[in-house]
């Protein structure tokens, strides 16, 4: 949470870009060993939407993650 509490400070309350970021650490983390590992953040996102509502399921997290950072750095 302390990255999306620096984002916000700095004023980079994209939710797109937070859910990008989203999107790619879960490629990274799940241990899924696929041939279609993505290369980048822009080719996880890109896979992403491939599959319908998943972007916007990852958007929506972000929200909730901006929203959570708000409150932190608001205490």
């Amino acid at each position: 949470m302390l990255d999306e509490a620096n984002a916000y400070e700095r004023g980079m309350d994209d939710d797109l870009t937070l859910a990008k970021r989203l999107c790619w650490d879960s490629y990274e983390w799940d241990g899924v060993d696929s041939d279609c590992v993505a290369k980048d953040e822009d080719d996880a996102w890109d896979y992403a939407g491939e599959i319908c509502g998943y972007q916007e399921d990852f958007i929506d997290r972000a929200r909730d993650l901006l929203e959570v950072a708000r409150k932190a750095v608001n205490e």
